[in-house]
């Protein structure tokens, strides 16, 4: 469906995830601790780590789409981890957005637009403790780090003086 960019405002949210959709994987540590698996922060990961090569690449197909409602951009890299995407929007939110499903399995609203890659803490996979975070920041200069299995703020600081704040 086309939508004018001032519709924005009109997209739901994902919807929230329920059931086994919800549950956080404790046996699905994050594949790549950065923007990549290759050094130098390439952002590139290799077609036997992705599980893509150009023999494969033509069977791709949609599995599910989301809108971020009060957002025309998303310019933040995502980060995978516990069966879910990590990922920032222009609209101050960050999603945990089940795989499988594109539902929600928490929404966390930042002070302001999130830009920058998502990064989740690792931990040794099956390790029911572990108590792993999603960091980001926002456009303000704000750090966050939120329980990436619940979406709740652990702790903010303020990295950079923002001459707009």
């Amino acid at each position: 469906m086309r939508r004018k960019i001032s519709a924005a405002s009109e997209a739901p949210e994902p919807p929230a995830c329920k059931g086994k959709a919800a549950e956080f994987d404790v046996n699905e540590p994050p594949p790549f601790p950065n923007w990549g698996l290759a050094p130098g922060n390439t952002r590139h990961v290799a077609a036997d780590a992705a599980g893509l090569d150009k023999a494969n690449a033509g069977k791709l197909h949609l599995k599910w789409a989301v809108a971020f409602p009060n957002a025309v951009q998303v310019r933040s890299e995502p980060a995978l981890a516990g069966g879910a995407i990590y990922v920032g929007s222009h609209n101050g939110a960050v999603y945990a957005l089940d795989r499988a499903s594109g539902c929600a399995r928490w929404i966390y609203q930042a002070g302001s637009e999130v830009r920058n890659g998502v990064l989740v803490s690792s931990w040794t996979a099956g390790d029911k403790a572990a108590k792993p975070l999603v960091y980001f920041g926002d456009i303000f200069g704000f750090v966050y780090a939120v329980d990436a299995k619940s979406g709740q703020l652990v702790w903010r600081t303020r990295a950079d003086e923002h001459p707009n704040i």
